[in-house]
Parts: structure tokens; C-alpha cells; sequence
């Protein structure tokens, strides 16, 4: 429950003054007491928070984080004749963080003592303005003997943000009659003022409302207005996504190459560890003699990279095509150039360097050798399906090939293809009206009776 504090500037100590009221106010967390206080503040929220290193915002945080008993405060008020004359206590009066919001019988006595203590309460409805002041389940008198007084319930910004302080939230104002001080506040809160809220557009309802065809076209204006609103907001939101697609993906393949870097640096470590296993027996054998002295003992990374070139050149790059990678052979060459020495040999820094390189150096190489035809773009693609990602190593990734004549094609594309086959169809209807030829087939995917 929000308690807000209305302190006279009138003292020209009454900064200091409120400092040495709130400091007597503290907060138990973690069987730590902690003071109002900037310093305890701070405190507060780097040992709730603590990756906050920064003093403004661990204050920050540490206010939104501190609670205070209500009794602590009250007997806070008792205590110091000089809050008692400088302070006003508003409450809020919503079901959000005011009294309204306290409806369990157990809490009755409590929501009571809190709305005697208050001076003010922050409500925007008649019914509560109305009811404080002695006008609708209670009299007057009933209110000053259960609450000890009337309570006027003007309207606050209940600002939880510098950018909130003294701006009128929904354009609501209260008006109180005397100059711009403290004490015209203190007045109007004694003399209980009813509020007046201020008469703008008073009689627009009523123009509108006179004239029904005014009222219709203001409707359809109003329902067109929104519909186009919501629609520029789902373009803008399409377009936004299409503007960072190139950040996303550099995003993703920093991703992967730190994925590489940690398989590499557990593959390392499983190498120091043997060669720490083993040290002793190829010590021994360095210091034999005999036929022992010409045995020797290493830890060695292989690389298979024939394997792995043998793999992507069956499946992903057609070596018939003019260009660096055409015959057999040629992707191995260029791995064994730039990528086994690393592999093989070097750090996990060293091996993301050099298949950056290699990327960077063949990627363009690798598109133009893609197994499908120029003019078959639309119909052929390559599927790649990444399995479980098991510990220190990445995970397998196989591959599935074949044209949009096939079901299987046709299903898995629709599967990762946005929209699913409603979105397929329609793109197959833009490429045959930009000219490409994509064979037509009807085909519907399986539905159950």
C-alpha cells in the first residue's frame, strides 16, 4: 500500500529535518537492518541486486524495494513534534495499492487505522468523495468519530518517475482557493473542500449526441482510425524485423563460431588432461634404456578431414560447376590449407579465426557451387535439421535435399516456412507472375475426418 508524504518547504531546514524523520524508519531483509537513508538505500538494493555497481541505480532500486511498517511510521509521527506540524500523509484510495485493495476481514481494524492517519485520500471516484465526506453510508459526525475527520480526496499524479511530478493524470485537476504555498494546502485540507473538476469539454457529449448522424460518421471515423492504427503498427513491427534481419544473423553466426570455441576449448582440456595422465609413463620411457629407450608416448589431436570434406561434397556442393571448388578433391585441398593446422594444433581462438577465414574467404564460392540450378531456385532446397546438443561438443546437424515435386519437401518446408501451406502457396503464386517456372501440382497435406 502507497503512503504519501506532503512536506512544507515553509522550514528552511526542512530538508535536513525530513532526513533525520526518515532515518528512524528502517528495513529487516536477510536478518540485515537497513535505514531510510541514501546510503542504506544503496545498500540495500546492491545486496538484493548484486550485479548493480552503480550508486544511483542500486538507489533507485533500493527504494522501490523498501518496506515500512506501518506501526514503525506511525510511532515515527508520534515521536517528532516537527513532522506532526510539517507533514500531511495521503493515502490511496484504489483497490491497485490503496486501501480499497485491503478486503480481508482480518484487515479491517488495520485499513481503519491507516485511513484515520491519513490527512488526505487520492481518489478519483464520486462514490469515495461522496463517502468521505459524511454524504453517503456514514454522516458527517460517524465519519469524525470513526476516522477522526472528514477527508477531502483530491487528485494526485502519484508520480513513481521524475517525468510523472505535477503532471495531472487523465487531465483531472483539483482546485484549492489561495496562492501557490504549502499552507493554502493545509487550509483546503482542513476546511475539507470538495473537489471541482475542471469543465473541459463539458458540453461536447451533449452536441454529439444531439445530432445522431454527426455521432454515426464520428463511430465509423473512430473504428477506421483504429483499424488503420493497429495495421500501420503491424507493418511498422514487419519492417523493424526486416531492418535488424542483418544484426539477427550476425548475432547468429558470433553465436555458433563461440559454440565452435567451446567445443574446441573442452576438446583442449581433454588433451592437457591425458597428457597430465600419461606424463609419468613418457617420462619413464625417455629415461630407459634398451629397447624401452627407443618406445616413445604422445597425446595428438586428429582431425579427419577427409571424412568431412567427403561428407559436403556428396551432399551440399556440386562439383560439376565451373569455380573453386569444381572436381573431387578441392574442398579437402583448401580444409587442409586453412583449416587442419588449426584444428589439429591450435587454440580454441585459433581454430574460430581460422574458420571465420575460410568463411569469409569461400563463402561466396560455396553459393555458386549449391547443388541447385539457377533457374530452379524456387523448386530445390536443402533442409537442415540440428539434433540434441550434447555437453562439450556441437550438436549433429543432417541434411535433406530434394525438390518442391516431393511431399517430403513440400512438408518440411511448410513446417519451417512462416504461415505454413497458406504462406507457400501465395509465394509460389508471386514467382510464376515475376516469371519463374515453378511446376504447378495441387497437393494437400493430411487432414484428419
Amino acid at each position: 500500500m502507497n503512503l504519501h508524504l506532503f512536506v512544507s518547504p515553509e522550514d528552511p531546514d526542512h530538508l535536513e529535518q525530513l532526513e533525520r524523520f526518515l532515518s528512524r524508519l528502517h528495513f529487516t531483509v536477510q536478518q540485515d537492518r537497513f535505514d531510510c537513508t541514501r546510503a542504506e538505500l544503496i545498500r540495500l538494493g546492491k545486496k538484493v541486486s548484486p550485479e548493480i555497481t552503480d550508486d544511483r541505480a542500486a538507489l533507485a532500486y533500493g527504494a522501490s524495494q523498501y518496506k515500512v511498517n506501518f506501526k514503525q511510521l506511525r510511532e515515527a509521527f508520534a515521536e517528532s513534534e516537527w513532522a506532526r506540524d510539517n507533514i500531511l500523509v495521503a493515502v490511496a484510495g484504489g483497490a491497485t495499492d490503496g486501501t480499497s485493495g485491503v478486503r480481508e476481514a482480518a484487515d479491517e481494524v488495520l485499513r481503519r487505522e491507516i485511513e484515520g492517519f491519513a490527512d488526505v485520500i487520492f481518489a478519483s471516484s464520486r462514490a469515495q468523495r461522496e463517502f468521505w465526506l459524511g454524504e453517503r453510508d456514514l454522516n458527517p459526525l460517524e465519519i469524525r468519530a470513526r476516522y477522526g475527520g472528514l477527508k477531502p480526496c483530491p487528485h494526485g499524479s502519484d508520480a513513481h518517475k521524475l517525468e510523472d511530478v505535477a503532471t495531472s493524470f487523465g487531465d483531472r485537476y483539483s482546485w484549492i482557493k489561495g496562492g501557490s504555498d504549502f499552507d493554502s494546502l493545509r487550509q483546503a485540507l482542513r476546511a475539507s473542500l470538495k473537489r471541482r473538476r475542471f469543465p473541459r469539454f463539458r458540453n461536447g457529449s451533449e452536441l454529439v449526441s444531439a445530432d445522431r448522424e454527426t455521432q454515426r460518421r464520428y463511430s465509423a471515423l473512430s473504428s477506421r482510425i483504429a483499424t488503420e492504427t493497429a495495421t500501420l503498427q503491424t507493418l511498422a513491427a514487419k519492417l523493424q524485423d526486416c531492418e535488424d534481419a542483418g544484426e539477427r544473423a550476425r548475432g547468429l553466426q558470433s553465436e555458433r563460431e563461440q559454440a565452435y570455441g567451446r567445443a574446441f576449448d573442452a576438446l583442449v582440456a581433454e588433451q592437457a588432461v591425458l597428457e597430465q595422465l600419461y606424463e609419468p609413463l613418457m617420462t619413464r620411457l625417455v629415461q630407459a634404456s634398451g629397447t624401452l629407450k627407443k618406445l616413445s608416448f604422445s597425446v595428438a589431436r586428429v582431425a579427419d578431414v577427409e571424412a568431412w570434406a567427403n561428407q559436403a561434397e556428396e551432399g551440399l556442393i556440386d562439383l560439376r560447376k565451373v569455380g573453386a571448388f569444381k572436381g573431387k578433391g578441392a574442398l579437402l585441398r583448401k580444409a587442409n590449407d586453412v583449416l587442419r593446422s588449426a584444428w589439429e594444433k591450435g587454440t580454441s581462438v585459433e581454430v574460430v579465426a581460422a574458420m571465420r577465414k575460410f568463411r569469409q574467404k569461400y563463402q561466396k564460392d560455396l553459393l555458386a557451387h549449391s547443388p541447385m540450378a539457377h533457374s530452379e531456385q524456387a523448386e530445390f532446397r536443402i533442409i537442415a535439421d540440428a539434433g540434441p546438443h550434447p555437453p562439450g561438443s556441437l550438436p549433429p546437424i543432417s541434411y535433406t535435399s530434394g525438390g518442391l515435386e516431393s511431399a517430403e519437401i513440400r512438408e518440411a518446408v511448410c513446417d519451417i516456412l512462416e504461415g505454413g501451406e497458406g504462406a507457400f502457396q501465395e509465394r509460389g503464386r508471386r514467382l510464376r507472375n515475376r516469371g519463374w517456372r515453378v511446376r504447378e501440382q495441387r497437393w494437400q497435406t493430411p487432414t484428419s475426418e
